[in-house]
């Protein structure tokens, strides 16, 4: 049996200049958890419990924004945390070269937060923000597994299933905007004596365009990105990593509105040192 409890306040104050009005927002919110593990046999587990949990809107989500230029306005004070219940449901098998894992997640949310266009104005100025679009639902089902091919070869691979749609308001029903339906990643990695080489899938299906809650807007196209990498171990304290992500160069963008969307990474090299002191 296992339980938590956490609590967190948030105050931020605003001000564009010392001849400016102070604009601030302040709140308060807990929350609990409590769960259950029952080890079947020595390779068979289950999990069962249920949490509740909130989200602050991130700094730069406090906002409000000039809707042409997204320059800084002032604080909404009407943007409320975000809260969530949680149910799940977890069972894992091991196996001698590998295990697999399957896991069910049921979460309710009030208050989601989200990107607004039309906010009305401050002062003279259209205002977009973020705001409490509606309450959601989501059904999350999970597969995953770990094998050992070989001594020196593995893989790892996981797939998630998502039915999320908004549960408030007059597009009750429809599907959750930025939110996949499918989601499917696959990493191998192969052993050598004295560096490893790794390749990784990511696939995500289409998604609904932000603040499109009527899902009348065109879908963002699904997607597919490759990475490749190679990882040594220069000596007992250091370890080397090179990445290349995005191998194929593919265009792509996981966020868009109706006014425009945002073009994600190209192709990108990344060098990582790891040093133990």
């Amino acid at each position: 049996l296992d339980g938590g409890a956490r609590t967190q306040r948030m105050h931020s104050d605003f001000q564009k200049s010392i001849t400016e009005t102070q604009t601030g927002s302040s709140d308060r919110k807990s929350a609990f958890s409590a769960g259950l593990k029952a080890q079947l046999s020595d390779a068979t587990s289950v999990r069962l419990g249920a949490l509740t949990g909130f989200r602050f809107a991130n700094a730069d989500e406090l906002y409000l924004f000039d809707r042409g230029t997204f320059a800084m306005l002032e604080i909404n004070p009407h943007l409320r945390p975000m809260t969530t219940q949680e149910y799940f449901l977890q069972a894992e098998q091991k196996y001698a070269n590998g295990k697999v894992e399957a896991h069910y997640r049921r979460i309710k949310a009030q208050d989601e937060i989200g990107y607004q266009e039309i906010c009305g104005s401050v002062g003279a100025t259209l205002a977009s923000c973020n705001a409490n679009l509606y309450d959601t639902t989501r059904s999350i089902f999970s597969l995953a597994s770990e094998w050992s091919v070989t001594y020196n070869l593995s893989v790892k691979a996981s797939v998630d299933f998502i039915n999320a749609t908004i549960a408030t308001g007059s597009n009750a029903g429809n599907r959750l905007p930025m939110t996949p339906k499918e989601v499917v990643r696959i990493t191998a990695e192969k052993r050598f004596q004295d560096f490893s080489v790794m390749a990784s899938s990511h696939y995500r299906s289409n998604m609904v365009q932000a603040s499109d809650q009527s899902n009348s807007n065109p879908f963002i196209p699904s997607r597919n990105l490759i990475d490749l990498g190679t990882k040594m171990q220069v000596s007992i304290t250091i370890t080397v990593s090179a990445w290349i992500r995005n191998l194929t160069n593919k265009n792509y963008y996981d966020f868009a509105s109706s006014n425009g969307f945002y073009p994600a990474d190209v192709r990108g090299f990344y060098l990582n040192l790891k040093a133990i002191l």
